[in-house]
């Protein structure tokens, strides 16, 4: 028995009574800043770390709210600015000033500059970056930014925004259109980062000046070769026009490419980082600006497909007349782009392996004890250290922005919204720093890596997200190379094809997949794990493990995890599901007293709470889910992986019940019946839904009639 010291009511169980003091009445802890009341003191006390009631500037006339200490100590460096070459820390009221105390004082020639709006150029933008500039002036808000680089404008009030500057020297001209048509092969190949005109212009009550858009022009010669995409890719542009039209989509930190003076926003964008160029190309071949309006336009003709996907679009089914996560599915593949579609759908080969993933569930039968004090579930569990609100978490998928313009963002708020871990894939459509900056207050993160063949770039990616507050490293290792998906090369994501792995040169399509992925290391082998634990002190965790042999090998070269995984079927097809796996692998490393060694995860196929509750039976540490998330975002945005994550924690509270289990940590092998699993000659009960939701592969279709 529990007891409460208060009331001195007695509990059978202690979730029962932490139920109690959360929500009893008296013992109801008051906030003395905001008086707001908590159930516990402990409550009190979160809220008061992470409200934004409680981090307020102080500095005279500004008292702006923040979530965090730290977004609070960003605020005051770039909204109330010191001097620290001074004897005496001067402050300041405003960047403006400090430049101007810079220039007086101090005179290095590095101060930051104002600039003004006919000089600007934005490569990438962030919500509310420029709702504290006053009319037409702009504040670099990085010393030292010149006009030899991009400088960032940030704003006060959203700390982690900030918009990308440029100060062109005044003794450069813009480049013509002309200029960077000539340049238009592999022997010199010149492309155009642009943007358009801005309509968010009025909310901020800014005044933009009367044509404030310049491209800006970089040599990509050189990088040809090393394109992930291969160079065909960027080399079909060199030969036509096309109009510049579209908008910078608001929140999105959407740029747009301009390739040989052709508009390749809708290939390209989504697959492509906001800071892409300036991140890998030498700034010798930052070439400077271009007059936009030199560049030749061509109007693109409407798409008849395009229009009736924005019509399925607009008569979409409510959110609320989801009820699953196949439901999800089922909308996305109707209103979803055909590529992105194709790209997320995909699986390996015939796509068995795909369709066994979930299958596998249904091969496993609950054995539910009766006669438990179920009132209180408690679904909260212990990951890699860290307390969650539910075992999942949103496992890592590419190319978000194919399914949504904010791309992985939206995962990353979603997840907050219900303590979710988010693991950050490398393929994203965002950078890292994007989505890390999308997080709030003590969320948790982790980094899925694909090694690079150059050690020295995996090493700096793995440390920079370490310094970036990510809490566990989850290596890639079931893909030395992408699988073949055919379902995605038939959406014909690129017209030429990419050279996949090195001497290769094909001529077909190869799809979103591996049109981006010939960094990856092939050579990856066990002798790198340890190399892999000295450079960072994360959590290193095997992602894509597939058999109990290697699990122990994982164990012995001191992994810390391991995720039994296939890749969502999506590289060797007809590879067993990842809970089959699970429930050859945990008996035996309970045999050899190695199961708090290593922490073991599952993901693939997971559509139900109750595929969930099989896998912690079975011993795993907790389930990753990929796209259906991707499907709930593609669909309906942030409130559709939210509801989507809702669905999957009230299924989960009732199927607790039903087994009657009050916590995950009372999940065990007993309640479940996987002698069925291990056997694939038996028939498998029909999951009609999933069967209806499944789009099957496709012979090619005929080709049109010419036209005469």
């Amino acid at each position: 028995m529990a007891y409460c010291l208060t009331c001195q009511r007695g509990f059978k169980h202690v979730q029962a009574l932490r139920q109690h003091l959360e929500t009893s009445s008296k013992h109801m802890h008051d906030c003395q800043r905001c008086d707001r009341s908590f159930g516990s003191e402990c409550s009190r006390e979160q809220h008061c770390r992470d409200s934004s009631k409680h981090h307020i500037c102080e500095f005279d006339g500004c008292e702006v709210d923040f979530e965090t200490e730290a977004a609070l100590e960003r605020h005051e460096d770039v909204a109330h600015p010191r001097c620290a070459e001074c004897d005496d820390v001067v402050e300041l009221d405003s960047l403006t000033e400090l430049v101007h105390h810079r220039d007086g004082h101090h005179g290095d020639g590095h101060a930051a500059r104002l600039v003004s709006s006919d000089e600007l150029v934005m490569f990438t933008f962030s919500p509310s970056a420029l709702c504290w500039a006053k009319e037409d002036t702009f504040v670099c808000a990085e010393l030292g930014g010149g006009s030899g680089g991009g400088c960032r404008a940030a704003c006060p009030s959203h700390p982690k925004s900030f918009l990308v500057l440029h100060t062109p020297s005044p003794t450069t001209m813009a480049l013509k259109g002309g200029d960077i048509e000539q340049h238009n092969d592999a022997k010199s190949c010149w492309v155009i980062i642009h943007v358009f005109e801005l309509p968010f212009s009025s909310f901020f009550n800014l005044v933009i000046a009367k044509n404030p858009l310049k491209g800006k022009a970089y040599d990509v010669t050189e990088f040809l070769p090393e394109h992930p995409g291969g160079s065909k890719i960027i080399l079909k542009y060199a030969v036509s026009n096309m109009t510049l039209s579209g908008q910078l989509q608001f929140a999105s930190h959407s740029h747009f490419i301009l390739l040989q003076g052709k508009d390749a926003t809708e290939e390209f964008e989504p697959i492509h980082p906001p800071d892409t160029l300036d991140k890998y190309l030498d700034k010798s071949k930052h070439l400077g600006h271009v007059d936009m309006d030199t560049v030749a336009k061509e109007v693109k003709e409407e798409d008849p497909e395009e229009a009736g996907r924005l019509e399925r679009v607009d008569q979409k089914p409510l959110l609320s007349q989801c009820y699953n996560l196949l439901d999800f599915e089922a909308v996305a593949r109707r209103v979803m782009k055909k590529t992105a579609w194709g790209y997320y759908s995909s699986a390996a080969d015939d796509e068995i392996t795909m369709r066994e993933n979930h299958s596998a569930f249904h091969r496993i039968w609950f054995r539910p004890q009766v006669l438990v004090d179920v009132e209180n579930v408690d679904l909260t569990t212990t990951m890699l250290g860290t307390k969650c609100s539910i075992p999942f978490y949103v496992t890592a998928t590419a190319l978000g922005k194919l399914g949504h313009p904010e791309g992985e963002v939206v995962l990353t708020r979603a997840a907050h919204t219900h303590d979710v871990i988010q693991m950050i894939p490398t393929m994203a459509s965002c950078s890292l720093d994007e989505i890390v900056d999308a997080r709030r207050g003590d969320q948790v993160q982790w980094l899925q890596l694909y090694v690079n063949k150059d050690r020295e770039i995996t090493r700096k990616i793995v440390q920079h997200a370490e310094r970036r507050g990510c809490k566990g490293l989850f290596i890639t290792v079931d893909a030395p190379q992408l699988g073949r998906r055919e379902k995605d090369m038939r959406t014909k994501f690129t017209d030429k094809g990419s050279s996949v792995q090195s001497g290769q040169d094909t001529d077909t399509s190869q799809g979103a997949a591996r049109a981006i992925s010939s960094f990856i290391d092939p050579s990856l082998s066990w002798k790198d794990v340890p190399w892999f634990k000295s450079i960072t002190k994360m959590p290193v965790i095997l992602k894509g493990v597939q058999r109990v042999e290697d699990v122990l090998r994982a164990v012995h070269a001191g992994a810390d995890g391991v995720v039994l995984s296939n890749h969502g079927g999506r590289q060797l097809d007809t590879a067993r599901s990842g809970i089959e796996v699970l429930a050859e692998t945990m008996p035996i490393l309970r045999a050899r007293g190695l199961q708090d060694r290593i922490e073991v995860f599952v993901d693939g196929g997971v559509r139900r709470a109750t595929d969930m509750i099989k896998a912690l039976c079975l011993g795993a540490r907790g389930v990753g889910i990929g796209r259906p998330f991707l499907y709930a975002m593609g669909a309906y945005g942030q409130e559709g992986v939210e509801r989507a994550m809702q669905l999957l924690k009230d299924e989960m509270e009732m199927d607790m019940r039903l087994i009657g289990c009050a916590s995950v940590q009372d999940l065990n092998p007993s309640l479940v019946d996987a002698k069925g699993l291990f056997s694939h000659s038996n028939s498998t009960p029909v999951d009609a839904l999933s069967h209806s939701v499944y789009d099957p592969l496709v012979p090619p279709a005929q080709r049109p009639k010419a036209k005469l």
